[in-house]
């Protein structure tokens, strides 16, 4: 009596999983914090336009995130480059801080966000901070934790300096640091 039983209930999950929805699956518009999802792959998509670089209203259009780093900046905090790239509506350049132990590693991003501001911000215990130079900033735990410094870069941009791994406390003082060095650059 259990053999049917079972057969029936395998044959009813399978029919459940049948149902088919016309189109292509796609990554949506947005995570389920609300914010902007980050793309993994590049668009194979021939219709849709390359990125230039940069929304045409921003004052950071154009700049490189590895640029705004200073000579001699990145080398001064022990970072080693590892990439650049473009991932959702940033920009970014990737360091990597490798500490005597996993707890004092770290991976490091400046990320320029053309067309987001400081408001738009997603990540909890945001915080504002005293200006750094003359920009406004704010410190937040990212949604991938870590630690990371928010930087206004116009009304409708900013820059953001992230320290992801090891202790939260010390990738706070990186990120802080490396922000301090990329401000100057900033307009």
């Amino acid at each position: 009596m259990l053999l049917p039983a079972l057969a029936a209930a395998a044959v009813l999950g399978l029919a459940g999983c049948s149902e088919q929805t016309p189109g292509n699956a796609t990554p949506g518009d947005e995570t389920p914090t609300g914010g902007p999802s980050i793309p993994t792959e590049p668009s194979t998509d021939p219709t849709e336009e390359p990125s230039t670089g940069g929304g045409g209203d921003s004052p950071l259009a154009g700049t490189e995130p590895c640029d705004l780093v200073p000579d001699g900046g990145a080398e001064s905090l022990q970072l080693d480059f590892q990439e650049d790239g473009e991932a959702g509506s940033a920009r970014y350049c990737r360091w990597r801080y490798e500490g005597a132990t996993i707890d004092d590693s770290y991976t490091v991003d400046v990320a320029i966000f053309d067309e987001l501001a400081m408001e738009d911000v997603v990540g909890t215990n945001v915080k504002p901070v005293p200006k750094i130079g003359g920009h406004d900033a704010v410190t937040y735990t990212p949604p991938a934790a870590g630690c990371a410094v928010s930087i206004a870069a116009g009304e409708t941009s900013r820059v953001d300096v992230q320290a992801v791994g090891g202790d939260e406390q010390k990738g706070c003082q990186l990120a802080m640091q490396l922000a301090t060095l990329v401000e100057p650059g900033l307009p």
